[in-house]
């Protein structure tokens, strides 16, 4: 047997109703935080301001989420930046971000 009173023949018929069910189970997804995890999609049109950016990105994920009750778990963007020839990447994890030039021309440029 093979943990539940059968065995499988050596053949490569596959396996039983209850392995299969089994092995589907271990393949679900789980999500640990049920509802309480969400997403937010930004789209901004035009071209932003880098220093207004790194300032409004600091202070909710500094001082505004916490207020608010939230937890920001991951980010990423690409972002248009005034006076740059390039989009900038934007990526983050809890309340540390990186936003650097990234190795995309900004579209029309």
């Amino acid at each position: 047997g093979h943990g539940h009173g059968h065995s499988h023949e050596a053949n490569g018929h596959g396996d039983c109703q209850i392995c299969e069910q089994q092995d589907d189970e271990k393949r679900k997804l789980h999500a640990r935080h049920g509802d309480r995890v969400g997403t937010v999609t930004m789209t901004i049109a035009g071209e932003l301001d880098l220093q207004k950016v790194k300032e409004w990105l600091g202070n909710f994920l500094w001082e505004e989420q916490g207020r608010l009750g939230m937890e920001t778990y991951r980010y990423k963007g690409l972002l248009s930046i005034h006076g740059e020839d390039r989009q900038y990447v934007l990526q983050g994890v809890h309340d540390t971000f990186e936003l650097e030039p990234g190795p995309t021309k900004k579209p029309n440029s």
